[in-house]
């Protein structure tokens, strides 16, 4: 099948052939929700019948992303399995339900062509009004609209908050409970403490009878509890509002595991925000660590260089400015180069995206950040990308190491090339050429480009220190 390479530097994405087991081979760190919810009855009556939609009704939304896209006031009927009796959804539960829908990742196609999957496994008919059945698996966490022909995952376990539903007998209805609920959760089976018991960590979002996306994210270790943010509200599907949803990774400490949660937003203009949250489990309790950015200091030098100085690992990098950019801050700012350059005049360090992966094939994952140095006066001077290496120290999260990438140029090939192989070696974290799936790869990232250019390409790249091979794997040199 065909993909595209979700590449959060701009203006470019490579188009390569990538299946499945590739992008769950390389660098997986989320491990797999141990819990597998069991759907109660409630006071449901069974029957004997399947549920159908009326014929003699006007089919409005032949897919879930007309549905979910329309700017309508849809009515809903609920139907369990293998029961006649159908409930009529309140206004805010139909809406709920629909938001709970959009946070949810379209599965790829070689999932939904494998005969194994059983498109008769759900639990609850979903009825809008105009639309096919929407027949959602509360176990498995998939959902598909009937002749859709897409399979959509949902972002977390919504058993909760199906038993938690309101059902009046008399009127057929079914509504949400007052109080705030839990809509959707991530569980993992983790020892976070180091003292060799795994413990139950779940990360939750919490939504309350209101209609918007918002709502709490709430992660939880044994006992104890922490609000991760006291208000995020995403959609991922049919409209991208978040990059990366919210994950738990767990990074390795000098006792157990440091708990991150992290998301990026999709953002005009930048492509996209990186956010992050890093928690320890000691003594029983969550504790929220501080994860400190790179300090950096700035000097020009003659021929449009700059040094960048980073005083938390004491090094130093060379990024090199056009002479048009440097003219227009000058112009913008009024001052001079030197002078912008040393009080961080416009300085601006961004963000894209926080993501722990296996970077050096050790086994263990490191947190990375990706971000954008620029300064803007308002002119744009941008120094380009820099990759940052973290590690837990003395109760926080500091900088260990930095590797700055040029900026991105649609004009140089060979800038297009080096820069897109490095991002995507950053995004998966590492290429085994052990694997048939990562050789080929290789060959279709070589096909992009013609062979020529893209192995003068990587010789530049192992040359310059940006990546790095061992044995039958290529890293990134970070």
């Amino acid at each position: 099948m065909l993909i595209q390479w979700r590449s959060s530097l701009p203006k470019f994405i490579l188009t390569v052939t990538l299946s499945l087991s590739l992008l769950a081979s390389c660098g997986k760190i989320e491990e797999e929700p141990y819990n597998k919810p069991v759907v109660e009855t409630n006071s449901l009556q069974k029957d004997s019948s399947t549920a159908r939609v009326d014929p003699s009704k006007k089919l409005l939304f032949k897919t879930f992303e007309e549905l979910a896209a329309a700017n309508d006031e849809h009515t809903l009927e609920i139907r369990k399995k293998g029961y006649d009796k159908a409930y009529k959804a309140s206004d805010i539960l139909i809406y709920t339900i629909l938001d709970m829908l959009q946070k949810s990742e379209k599965l790829d196609t070689v999932a939904i062509d494998n005969p194994g999957f059983d498109y008769n496994k759900y639990d609850y008919s979903l009825e809008f009004a105009g639309a096919n059945q929407i027949l959602l698996s509360v176990e498995d966490n998939t959902f598909y609209m009937k002749e859709d022909g897409n399979i959509y995952k949902l972002w977390g376990d919504s058993s909760a908050f199906w038993k938690s539903l309101s059902i009046d007998e008399a009127e057929y209805a079914i509504d949400l409970p007052d109080e705030i609920q839990d809509s959707m959760k991530k569980a993992y089976r983790h020892d976070a403490d180091g003292d060799g018991t795994a413990d139950d960590v779940v990360l939750s979002f919490y939504k309350a009878r209101t209609k918007d996306s918002n709502g709490q994210l709430k992660l939880k270790v044994g006992l104890s509890e922490v609000n991760v943010e006291d208000e995020i509200g995403w959609v991922s599907e049919p409209y991208h509002i978040m990059y990366d949803t919210p994950t738990v990774e767990f990074i390795p400490s000098n006792k157990g595991s440091i708990i991150a949660i992290s998301y990026s937003w999709m953002t005009n203009g930048v492509g996209m925000t990186g956010e992050i949250k890093a928690y320890e489990y000691r003594d029983k309790k969550l504790r929220e660590l501080k994860v400190d950015l790179p300090d950096m200091d700035f000097r020009y030098e003659k021929g449009g260089k700059v040094k960048i100085g980073f005083p938390q690992i004491n090094k130093e990098l060379t990024a090199v400015s056009s002479k048009e950019d440097v003219e227009s801050v000058e112009k913008d700012s009024k001052l001079q180069i030197e002078k912008v350059l040393k009080d961080k005049e416009g300085f601006y360090p961004h963000i894209y995206r926080y993501i722990c992966k296996d970077f050096n094939g050790d086994g263990k994952a490191e947190l990375c950040s990706q971000s954008l140095i620029r300064f803007q006066t308002p002119s744009t001077m941008s120094l380009g990308y820099l990759y940052t290496i973290y590690k837990y120290d003395n109760g926080g999260i500091i900088p260990e190491s930095v590797k700055l990438l040029p900026p991105y140029d649609e004009k140089d090939k060979m800038r297009m090339i080096k820069n897109d192989v490095v991002e995507n070696l950053f995004s998966l974290g590492f290429l085994d050429f052990a694997k048939i799936e990562d050789k080929e790869l290789w060959s279709n990232m070589e096909s992009q480009y013609g062979k020529s250019d893209f192995e003068k390409a990587i010789t530049e790249l192992f040359e310059e220190g940006y990546i790095k091979k061992n044995n039958d794997k290529i890293f990134l040199n970070l």
